[in-house]
């Protein structure tokens, strides 16, 4: 995902577009339960999820509040930035 968004990025340099690539891990979806923790006992689960970087799965409200902070105009201007919240 990276190299795709640096790609993109260098495409648009001096295009005044700043491109933003958001990688977020494991978000607490009805998807992600389903394919990665419905299958796994109380005790797998739980071991999987504080394996994590803050032991814990990421509300979709977070990652969509760091995408509303970047879209917003008053950002400084980059050609590639890599956001890994955590």
């Amino acid at each position: 995902m990276l190299t795709r968004a640096a790609i993109v990025a260098d495409k648009l340099s001096g295009a005044g577009v700043d491109v933003f690539c958001i990688a977020p891990g494991a978000i607490d979806t009805p998807m992600f339960q389903a394919s990665s923790l419905n299958h796994l006992s109380d005790s797998q689960r739980a071991d999987f999820i504080g394996k994590m970087g803050q032991a814990r799965l990421i509300p979709p409200k977070e990652i969509a509040e760091q995408i509303f902070f970047l879209c917003r105009s008053v950002l400084f201007s980059c050609s590639l930035q890599c956001v890994l919240p955590d």
